[in-house]
């Protein structure tokens, strides 16, 4: 049965209850734009075919339609599973008194079971029709948490259950602070008077200025005889930095452009474009005298457009603060366009409208390019396009370079960032009959992804239902790469393609025999990510054993390979130790192997522990051969890394590990 003829009413569960004492009142146009974007999230029973009978809430961080929820509202912790499909409904801000609408299917996209944090894309509407081009979803602007102290306001959105099936708002206030483990001291918990049950999961909780700085989690009710007590805690989003940052390419951060173009813009075609949530910045200090900006035009295009340009008082301004200046360009549909967005003055954000004033475009900062954009794009149609530019903070100012180049000629899709290690597609799906089915009997998923003519991609297939089998068609439907079992990776694939042509190809993932289902991961990244290749070409194994043990140190910006024999019934490792100074930014450590290993880090000593309850700091147990770990500012000072392979039995694996 389809998904979208599943609309039985379902139980929520989940309630708060607030105070009502004076507290600080978020202004009328921020709570209608709360109402549109804090969202119920119902996980769906593909085995099934109903919802599962749970709910949770969450939290659209992004135009582009990402949800921030909790991982237990969407998969169970005890697994690391997640459902892959969820309901998504919405509340009409006209009618808050009226229960939610399903309106949207959302797919599982990323987890943090660890910090119980979860990420969602809603890609379909409620009938399972891919979403609009250019699509643009009210979201909310994300704070700083570390910023809190205790007595500072807090808002809690959710939808109950108890108390009705309609959201909710309630106060209260940031009554401290605590570890992970709810007793030493920390800032893993935010402690708060707000009331909270478990479907208010996910939701959110805003500060005084309308930023996102919470996600409502847990609480804890204990009983000293006839006293009863009971404390409510909410993750801060601090922790769901990690997660966001390597999953959502346009946060709707604090500061930032956000979904106010449309607003800003002339004439916007969104309806519900959102207003301003930021705080009115402090008056802009006058633009320094600055070096002229240095053009950035691609090889191989055609210039159309190259502006000068200055942010100041006398441009537009948001409500938040930030400068706003209009270019206009008229462009060709399939046409590849690249565009160059540079300021020695101040940190540059674009963002670019069609000609029906929906946003196609919305960048902060381009991989490589430092605060400027370098960015590219094909129109889907053919006319006068709008290009904002801005400054990522308010009150920003200066002068700026805009350039806006073309190809010749139509080519197609424009393919990807050709960065080694970039993700280019990540599904958990399920094959079965829901899906196509060959004439042979073999079940068929289909998914799509631009791919860049030259650029080697590594794709992963895996699964421990069915022996998988992995198809992959070119621009001209012509079969580029056709895989049953690759070498060393038993019944899973893991292979790498170099594109012939650049443009949209299929990626069809079946089975190898008729009939064959179950769950399984596909994966396709930039670069050639197999055991032969390491995470970026290159590198040499260190001069070590394959027995488990200490191998020594890597450096920040060093990439080891390595062999881990396996062991029987335990679990083989190699330990690393990583000195970070002070003032890093973020510590990213990732590996890449013919087998699934797993990867675990830890500050100040070495790990002890690999359970749940272990002693690490972070890890990535997933079942794939690849893990990726990023730690937000982290303490200077010496890290351990240690790369473990559970039960590998008699084999040796060979993997490749990069820290930067």
């Amino acid at each position: 049965m389809p998904r979208w003829k599943v609309l039985v009413p379902l139980l929520l569960a989940c309630v708060i209850a607030g105070h009502a004492w004076a507290q600080a009142v978020l202004p009328r146009e921020v709570r209608e734009r709360i109402l549109q974007a804090v969202v119920e999230v119902r996980p769906y029973d593909m085995a099934g075919n109903r919802f599962a009978g749970t709910s949770g809430s969450g939290t659209i961080v992004s135009p582009d339609g990402f949800v921030l929820t909790n991982f237990h509202v969407v998969g169970d912790d005890d697994t690391g599973r997640a459902y892959e499909w969820h309901g998504i409904f919405v509340t009409d801000p006209r009618s808050p008194d009226l229960e939610p609408e399903f309106r949207y299917w959302a797919r599982f996209v990323a987890g943090d079971p660890r910090h119980d944090l979860a990420v969602v894309h809603i890609v379909e509407d409620a009938e399972e029709r891919p979403l609009p081009a250019g699509f643009a979803f009210v979201s909310m602007p994300v704070g700083d948490s570390n910023s809190l102290i205790p007595g500072d306001p807090i808002t809690v959105v959710g939808y109950p259950g108890i108390s009705g099936s309609t959201i909710t708002f309630t106060s209260g206030i940031v009554s401290g602070f605590l570890g992970e483990d709810l007793t030493a001291g920390g800032k893993q918990w935010i402690k708060t008077d707000a009331k909270l049950a478990r479907g208010n999961s996910g939701g959110a909780a805003f500060d005084e200025n309308g930023l996102l700085v919470g996600i409502p989690t847990l609480r804890v009710q204990t009983t000293d005889e006839s006293y009863i007590e009971q404390q409510d805690y909410l993750r801060p989003i601090s922790l769901a930095w990690p997660l966001l940052t390597a999953h959502v390419a346009n946060v709707n951060r604090a500061g930032g452009l956000g979904s106010q173009v449309a607003s800003a813009a002339p004439t916007p075609a969104n309806p519900l474009a959102p207003a301003s949530v930021v705080p009115t910045p402090a008056t802009p200090t006058p633009a320094p005298v600055i070096p002229t900006p240095t053009p950035i035009v691609p090889v191989g295009f055609g210039l159309l457009l190259s502006e000068r340009g200055a942010l100041g008082p006398d441009n537009e301004t948001l409500d938040s603060g930030e400068y706003l200046a209009f270019h206009e360009v008229e462009l060709t549909a399939g046409a590849p366009v690249a565009i160059g967005l540079s300021s020695a003055a101040f940190d540059v954000y674009l963002a670019v409208l069609d000609p029906s004033d929906q946003i196609v475009l919305e960048v902060d900062d381009s991989p490589g390019h430092g605060s400027d954009v370098a960015e590219s794009f094909v129109p889907a149609a053919s006319g006068r396009f709008t290009l904002v530019v801005t400054s990522y903070a308010p009150g920003e100012t200066g002068d700026y370079l805009l350039e806006v180049a073309a190809a010749s000629e139509a080519v197609g899709p424009t393919a990807p960032s050709a960065l080694a290690g970039d993700l280019l597609l990540s599904e958990r799906g399920v094959l079965g009959a829901a899906g196509f089915t060959l004439d042979g009997g073999e079940y068929v998923d289909v998914y799509t992804v631009t791919l860049a003519a030259g650029v080697p991609v590594w794709f992963e297939l895996s699964s421990d239902a069915f022996d998988v089998y992995l198809v992959v068609l070119g621009p001209n439907d012509d079969i580029v790469l056709e895989v049953d079992d690759s070498a060393g990776y038993g019944l899973d694939v893991a292979t790498s393609l170099v594109p012939p042509a650049s443009g949209e190809y299929l990626v069809a993932v079946t089975s190898a025999f008729a009939g064959e289902s179950g769950a399984y991961t596909l994966t396709a990244r930039v670069g050639e990510v197999g055991p032969n290749a390491g995470i970026v070409g290159g590198g040499t194994p260190p001069a070590v054993g394959s027995a488990s043990g200490l191998v020594g140190s890597v450096a920040i910006g060093e990439q080891v390979r390595a062999e881990l024999a396996g062991a029987v019934g335990a679990a083989a490792f190699h330990t690393y130790f990583v000195d970070v100074p002070a003032g890093a930014a973020t510590l990213v450590v990732e590996m890449a192997a013919d087998a699934d290993l797993d990867l675990f880090l830890k500050y100040g000593s070495e790990i002890v522990s690999l359970g749940d309850d272990g002693d690490w700091d972070y890890r990535d147990v997933d079942p794939a051969n690849r893990a990726l770990l990023t730690v937000p500012a982290p303490r200077a000072g010496r890290w351990f890394v240690d790369v473990v392979w559970l039960d590998g039995g008699p084999s040796t694996a060979r993997y490749a590990l990069r820290v930067r």
